[in-house]
């Protein structure tokens, strides 16, 4: 998975997760509704972007959020 961050800085940056499994996705998703979070799944069209051409998450305020979902990650692999 990678991460990256949009905002002010003030701690409540929206949070970008790229997975990078189908299984990563799902699990990410099942997380969010987990904790009633709300997130948006995006496309990136920015040619010469890292992300081009892939699907990710958008998870507003959720900087705060990219332990748990570290975490939960690992747990899922386990």
């Amino acid at each position: 998975m990678k991460y990256n961050k949009h905002g002010n800085g003030n701690g409540l940056d929206d949070l970008y997760c790229l997975p990078e499994t189908k299984q990563e996705s799902e699990r990410l998703i099942a997380f969010l509704k987990e904790i009633n979070h709300s997130y948006q799944i995006s496309f990136s069209n920015v040619e010469g972007q890292d992300w081009y051409r892939k699907a990710f998450i958008e998870i507003p305020f959720g900087e705060s959020l990219k332990d748990q979902i570290i975490d939960a990650m690992k747990e899922a692999i386990h």
